[in-house]
């Protein structure tokens, strides 16, 4: 292969001699296309090192055989086609022609067209700079190619600039439509994104930037990395070089303990030395809590950090420009116009170094957009960096098939990769089908500037998905303000799974050292099924995984396989599964299985200095999170059950510890459970259970909050009164072993799902203060319910919208013989879909034993409309009682259970009937005869006025054609 760019001069050349040296180039070429001379023999300079010419001699100057891309002439130097231009100006490369960078430093050029092709010289330092640069139609950019890429030496730099680069410099002068119009630009959205300083790619025009490859883009460390050292072990040995720049990222709970380093000596066995020492200590060690001591890989973490390459000779970076409101650096963007040939792009070990166009819609590094189906054109991103971004990292928008693969992400202004798109139901690839594999996305920070359109990164994540259609696979997010990774799937979006194998999916993903979550889905879709396979998380300061859906959600590890296990570690809490709080739109179930739960291991970190903690190692929680003991950080746990249903089995948890802190703050409790972790007024599902668990080295299993920690003072009516004090967790193989080996109800320190030693017996249970919690033994006479009342616009009526719905419990016989322990103000909860206030509150029912006989006492219960005033919970007066209700009972632990409720009503109902099921409920003359009557379902009203009360008995059923595991249910509609 031929030199054909930067010649040394032994002679005078005269204008006439530079033309017809590039003909006599040219001819050489198509020799060497025609086979008329090999490319061994070019290689090996044997039929000529030296071009003569009527004025004079040239030499190579760079060693032959570097170019390695044969276009079909015309061919030219930079030199040769824009030599003359100068800062400012405009380049256009037709179709026709090929242009060779060798060595050039060009002009700043305001617009670069290329509709042929550029090509940079793998052996050669080259930049191009310009404003903006549109690659189009055949138009092709290239710097290496797959088989023959840019070598040791060789570099490639394209600039997006805005002046011209001078020692004073003077600004370009920024395209106008009318210029741009010019170049036979006719696309609006095209001309935007070139006045913003875009690389942009349209209509068939390729893309092709080949760095030179290296071993590893990123690997772990394999022993620990300590403050004030200078030595890196290496989990391999990567052919990284003395003067490559590496990042070594954050082991502990803030993401700003990453550090960007230099390496003075070659990694050698997988040992290398820095310039300068580190500031702050990195994990590199993998720990096991084999309970027998052993080396069982089932109780195995590793948080061992990861060392990424930032070098590489391939660079696109933008010229950064503060505006005082926001930065601009420029932008790269792959567009599809108005159904167009797609653009493509082949790019590997290339830094996108300083580019995105801060709070600016669609200004990003690298921008997939509208690019339609992408599947068959081999276009990828890989093994390269996305760094130094002043606006996300990689964006995919309406494109399916896109692969971004082992690339390293750093230093992110707004998320990290981002989908853009909802899934489409017309036909659109909307953002499916891509693969975002083995990615290190670490240090992202959000930003507080958006023009108007732009949707802010309020939740900045390493990944975030809008469309489950894709493959998330061995990605780690080492660092983030906030969140991991963040799921947000559109709420009507049900026709969708996540497997365990597959081209879909979320597989063998690590997250560590985020400011809040690990993983975060808060979204109500409902997914026919989704797993989260193989999640490793650690050092999350709120939660490692906060996962809501309405559909049904497993999080699963293979604990026999290195890839497949999963586990969580050194988080404040492990995991808080979620569903909807408002239950009835689809099965809201969360499935943890064959997990690991590390309360803290010896990853000690860095404590916070100034902080004031007297502890050996640092803390989820900051001083200030402990102020009047704030719940959302008084518990270490690894589970901590909310609305439900959340099932829990076959699980593994050990180092649960409390802590000591300073006088002023008291203790920080631990318990491998707990409950919701503020005072939620979301129901929650009495179905929620535990099973087949192992402890090892824990203060305790469980440990359920209140807001006074074990009843020293008294509970606070807005605290006491909530769903955290109506929660029921089963305990079905007394795996926390606090019973006597069967089934045991574990419940909060609170007794209005108990009964006291002095109250009938069936319901007595024991208060363990370790747990401060009840425990209650099961039998044929024990099982728990939820009734939820919905009200239907109270005002239309000339009612009230209530606030409180006061529940009073009676195992008598509906005498009304009811005790003030024995009540709950249960608080409303705004149902957003159906515009309705709902009270939800769970409850012992009447249970049948094995021969199917109701047996216990009546499970009667007197609810009471309440308003809040000034913090108090008032009487409503009977006048401005609703009438226009819905109850509902459900989520039994079998079929024929039985609750009575007596409701606040002045007048007989106009109407009332059973809703979503067949059946009838019987009208009874008076409450002796609903009380003894054989129906299942029946309704008397007694008294009137000020006294007034509808009496309804329920028994619990399935729905028709209901599954099993939705649970019963039984709706009563009150008109």
């Amino acid at each position: 292969m031929l030199p054909i760019g930067r010649y040394r001069k032994q002679g005078f050349l005269t204008p006439n001699d530079q033309r017809q040296t590039s003909i006599l180039v040219n001819q050489i070429i198509v020799l060497i296309l025609r086979n008329r001379i090999s490319h061994d023999e070019a290689k090996s300079h044997s039929f000529s090192n030296r071009l003569a010419f009527p004025g004079g001699v040239i030499t190579a100057q760079n060693p032959p055989g570097c170019l390695d891309y044969y276009p079909s002439p015309p061919v030219y130097t930079w030199t040769d086609k824009f030599g003359s231009l100068t800062h400012d100006d405009i380049a256009v490369i037709s179709s026709a022609e090929t242009i060779y960078l060798q060595g050039e430093d060009t002009v700043h050029l305001k617009i670069l067209k290329v509709d042929g092709t550029l090509v940079f010289d793998k052996c050669d330092e080259s930049k191009l700079n310009a404003y903006c640069i549109l690659v189009t139609g055949t138009g092709r950019i290239q710097a290496g190619t797959s088989q023959e890429p840019m070598i040791t030496g060789g570099s490639a730099e394209i600039n997006l600039v805005v002046d011209d680069g001078e020692s004073t410099p003077t600004p370009l002068t920024p395209p106008s439509d009318i210029e741009l119009g010019g170049l036979g630009i006719s696309d609006q959205e095209t001309k935007d994104a070139l006045k913003e300083r875009g690389l942009v790619v349209v209509n068939g025009g390729t893309l092709s930037l080949f760095g030179e490859p290296r071993i590893e883009s990123w690997v772990r460390l394999n022993a620990n990395a300590t403050a004030n050292s200078s030595s890196l072990t290496l989990d391999s040995s990567p052919d990284w070089r003395a003067g490559d720049e590496v990042l070594i990222v954050s082991t502990d709970f803030s993401q700003d303990q990453a550090e960007v380093k230099t390496l003075q000596t070659a990694v050698s066995g997988g040992s290398t030395t820095l310039t300068s020492a580190l500031a702050y200590d990195h994990h590199g060690v993998k720990e096991n809590f084999d309970p027998l001591g052993g080396s069982d890989i089932a109780w195995e973490i590793d948080e061992r950090g990861e060392v990424a390459l930032l070098t590489r000779n391939v660079v696109v970076s933008g010229q950064l420009v503060d505006y005082g409101t926001y930065i601009d650096c420029g932008h790269v963007m792959f567009h599809n116009e108005n159904l167009q040939p797609t653009p493509i792009f082949q790019i590997a070990w290339t830094d996108f170094n300083g580019l995105g166009v801060e709070g600016h819609k669609g200004r990003y590094p690298v921008h997939l957009h509208q690019l339609r189906d992408i599947s068959s054109d081999n276009s990828y991103v890989r093994y390269c960096t996305i760094r130094n971004s002043k606006n996300r990292g990689v964006v995919i928008h309406d494109t399916k098939g896109a692969e971004i693969k082992g690339n390293v992400i750093y230093n992110i202004l707004g998320r990290g990769v981002y989908f853009e798109e909802y899934y489409k139901e017309n036909g659109n690839p909307a953002d499916q089908a891509c693969e975002i594999r083995d990615n290190l996305v670490a240090v992202l920070e959000r930003s507080f500037y958006n023009e108007p359109g732009f949707d802010p990164d309020d939740d900045v994540a390493g990944i975030y998905i809008n469309n489950p259609r894709n493959l998330f696979a061995g990605n780690v997010i080492a660092g983030s303000r906030q969140h991991g990774i963040w799921i947000n799937v559109a709420h009507d979006d049900s026709n969708w799974s996540w497997l365990s194998t597959g081209n879909h999916g979320f597989r063998n993903n690590t997250i560590h050292s985020c400011g809040k979550r690990g993983i975060t889905q808060d979204s109500e879709a409902n997914p026919t099924l989704q797993k989260i396979v193989g999640a490793k998380v650690y050092k999350c300061r709120e939660q490692g995984m906060w996962l809501r859906t309405k559909g049904k959600l497993e999080i699963f590890g293979n604990p026999n396989s290195n890839v497949g296990r999963s586990w969580v570690a050194d988080c404040r809490a492990g995991i808080y599964p979620a569903t909807n709080g408002i239950r009835g739109y689809g099965p809201a179930e969360v499935k943890i299985t064959n997990l690991l739960f590390v309360g803290e291991s010896s990853n000690l970190g860095t404590p916070d200095p100034g902080k004031g903690w007297e502890t050996t190692r640092s803390l989820a929680q900051d001083e200030d999170d402990f102020v009047d003991h704030d719940m959302r950080w008084d518990v270490l746990t690894g589970v901590e059950s909310y609305d439900g249903l959340n099932i829990v089995d076959n699980c593994r948890f050990a180092e649960f510890h409390d802590v000591t802190l300073p006088t002023s703050h008291g203790e920080r409790f631990s318990g491998c459970f707990t409950q919701a972790p503020q005072y939620a007024d979301w129901s929650v599902d009495p179905r929620n259970s535990l099973s087949n668990l192992t402890f090892h080295n824990v203060d305790r299993e469980l440990y359920f909050r209140d807001s006074s920690f074990g009843g020293a003072t008294p509970i606070p009516f807005t605290q006491a009164n909530n769903q955290i004090a109506n929660n029921v967790l089963i305990d079905l193989d007394d795996s926390l072993g606090y019973g006597q080996g069967g089934e045991v109800y574990i419940m909060p320190y609170t007794n209005f799902l108990v009964e006291l030693d002095d109250q009938p017996p069936v319901l007595d249970a024991t208060l363990n203060s370790t747990l401060n919690a009840y425990v209650l033994e099961n039998s044929d006479t024990v099982n728990y319910g939820q009734v939820t009342v919905k009200v239907n616009d109270a005002t239309v009526s000339g009612g009230v919208q209530p606030d409180y719905l006061k529940v009073w419990r009676d195992f008598s016989d509906g005498s009304g013989t009811t005790m003030a322990q024995n009540h709950f103000y249960c608080k409303t909860i705004n149902d957003e879909v159906q515009i309705r206030n709902e009270f939800p509150f769970n409850a012992p029912e009447q249970g049948k034993n094995s021969s199917g006989v109701l047996v216990g006492p009546k499970c009667y219960y007197t609810l009471s409309w309440f308003k809040d005033s000034g913090g108090t919970p008032t009487a409503i007066s009977s006048s401005e009682w609703p009438k226009d209700i819905d109850v509902n009972y459900r989520f039994s632990e079998d079929v024929g259970h039985v609750v009575y409720l007596e409701i606040e009503r002045e007048s007989v109902p106009q109407n009332i009937f059973i809703g979503s099921l067949t059946g009838t409920i019987v009208p009874m003359v008076n409450l002796s005869s609903l009380l003894n009557t054989t129906e299942d379902h029946a309704w008397t009203h007694i008294g009137s006025g000020s006294t007034g009360r509808l009496v309804v008995k329920l028994t619990s059923r399935f729905l028709d054609g209901q599954p099993l595991n939705e649970g019963t249910e039984v709706k009563v509609l009150v008109r």
